[in-house]
């Protein structure tokens, strides 16, 4: 299954909520670049919501490392 995520889906975790919850595909996760800078942006004028969707990107690399989904940016 391919997956684009908006910024808003990384910010609520849903994602890896999701993921975990379904063993049974292997899902490819594409991260826009724009996503990115956007949390960035966020993160830079101190704004939770940034450092949220930071760590859902954190949750999703270490599920990448583990073999349980692709990541690319």
């Amino acid at each position: 299954m391919k997956i684009v995520p908006d910024t808003s889906i990384l910010i609520e975790g849903y994602l890896s909520d999701e993921i975990m919850a379904d063993n049974g595909h292997k899902y490819e996760i594409y991260i826009p670049e724009i996503v990115v800078e956007e949390l960035e942006i966020q993160i830079g004028k101190g704004i939770e919501t940034g450092f949220d969707g930071i760590e859902e990107l954190e949750r999703l690399s270490k599920m990448a490392d583990s073999g349980e989904i692709i990541l690319e940016y």
